[in-house]
């Protein structure tokens, strides 16, 4: 209060050139990643973005222009790229964004290897056969990104399906070097489920984890290439910070490389036999 000296809290950017955020998972048949200039202010209302974006494949140099979609959020507006050009695991790929006047932001991702199909055990107590432990077990995965339950909403008025999504990568457990048991409680899915998806009828808890249920749950497991940063043990001040957690060179973001899998949230048996074995994979929900 008593000090002349003016504060500007816009530092002037000469270093950051866009924001590039999103992951490049070879088991996807479209990818998706954020590119936007590094600005001043959000934007409120739709406005161009000077920015040619390309994904380059290092090992072929085979190389796309990706395209432009423009998205409406509550916040403002944002700008996405996508291209369906195939991705192979174990491999390198640039991704750039250039502006007209040739500033240029990139990042270089290494895709990991692919791994087996995770194996789902749900373990029942009692008569009643309520399921008070989901066991996921993962193997030949040295970095694992994510793992979520995902479930169907309600259709919208244009017909399309509502997800909704839970993290459990802070209940995953390293067992080996590249082994993973992952535990989740089904009621506390259960629960956080219902506080974002009406149940119309009522559903008990063993209702919606049968394989008919009409949320249709299901498991997201994604495994990420080298150097990739585990992020629940990161501070969340470090990670918003423009040097705190990022592969962006000439910009900010974070571009990861991932290989996921989808399979149903039950067991599913050998035929003949009580065995657990791997469900059969879906496609990514989104």
């Amino acid at each position: 209060m008593g000090c002349d000296d003016t504060f500007d809290p816009i530092q002037e950017n000469d270093l950051y050139h866009f924001s590039i955020y999103g992951y490049l998972d070879a088991s996807a048949d479209t990818q998706w990643v954020r590119v936007m200039p590094v600005r001043e202010d959000i934007f409120t209302e739709p406005k161009p973005i000077d920015a040619v974006v390309t994904l380059e494949h290092m090992e072929s140099c085979e190389s796309v222009v990706m395209n432009d979609s423009l998205f409406s959020f509550l916040q403002g507006y944002a700008w996405n790229f996508w291209t369906t050009m195939a991705l192979h695991p174990g491999q390198t790929y640039r991704l750039a964004a250039v502006s007209s006047s040739g500033s240029t932001s990139y990042a270089v991702i290494s895709l990991p290897d692919d791994f087996e199909t995770p194996l789902v055990h749900i373990r029942f107590v009692g008569q009643e056969r309520t399921p008070n432990l989901t066991s996921i077990y993962i193997e030949g995965v040295e970095n694992l990104a994510d793992v979520r339950t995902v479930f169907n909403g309600p259709a919208s008025e244009s017909g399309e399906t509502n997800m909704t999504d839970r993290s459990h990568l802070k209940e995953s457990i390293r067992s080996g070097s590249d082994r993973w048991q992952v535990y989740i409680n089904p009621l506390e899915d259960f629960q956080y489920l219902s506080t974002f998806l009406p149940f119309k009828p009522p559903v008990m808890l063993t209702e919606y984890l049968t394989p008919v249920s009409p949320y249709k749950p299901r498991v997201f497991i994604a495994s990420a290439g080298p150097g990739y940063h585990y992020f629940p043990s990161i501070d969340e001040k470090i990670i918003a910070l423009p040097d705190g957690v990022s592969n962006v060179m000439n910009g900010v973001g974070y571009v990861a490389g991932i290989i996921s899998k989808t399979v149903p949230y039950k067991n599913c048996v050998a035929e003949g036999t009580t065995d657990v074995e791997p469900c059969p994979l879906e496609p990514p929900p989104w």
